[in-house]
């Protein structure tokens, strides 16, 4: 479960290594934002799935929340989202009755990669793209402004 942050170019690659201070002190602060954020229940099983492969952060300080620059996400934002979504979608589809992807699928990792699964897991990951996709359009996403 990404949180987009944008960190100066200097910084960005401390928070890449495994167990840095500074990975650790922006998980602290995502738990502290995020955790506990209302969701639709159709989303909260995958919020929780997700949480709950995440390892807890070593113990600590978080950045000061009041202190951060949040953004509300407009309709359009989420529209690009599920459109991301239905590409992907859409291209493991393409592999699986294929084996290859017609063209670029959002990034080349994922053109070159995509094609490379097993079936097996091809599928797995189709199937619970889709249902993601379902969870996320079925009701009406909460937008909550974070703390």
């Amino acid at each position: 479960m990404p949180n987009l942050v944008w960190l100066p170019s200097w910084l960005a690659p401390l928070s890449d290594r495994q167990g840095s201070p500074v990975q650790a002190i922006l998980q602290r602060t995502s738990i502290k934002t995020f955790r506990d954020v209302s969701l639709s229940p159709s989303l909260k099983t995958f919020a929780e799935r997700a949480w709950g492969k995440l390892p807890l952060p070593s113990a600590g300080p978080a950045l000061p929340v009041h202190q951060l620059a949040f953004f509300e996400p407009d309709d359009k934002f989420f529209d690009r989202r599920i459109a991301y979504l239905d590409k992907v979608i859409a291209g493991c589809a393409s592999v699986l009755h294929t084996g290859t992807l017609s063209s670029k699928l959002i990034c080349s990792r994922y053109t070159v990669g995509l094609p490379l699964l097993e079936p097996a897991s091809a599928r797995t990951f189709h199937d619970a793209i889709a249902s993601y996709r379902t969870a996320l359009t079925a009701g009406q996403l909460l937008r909550v402004t974070p703390l």
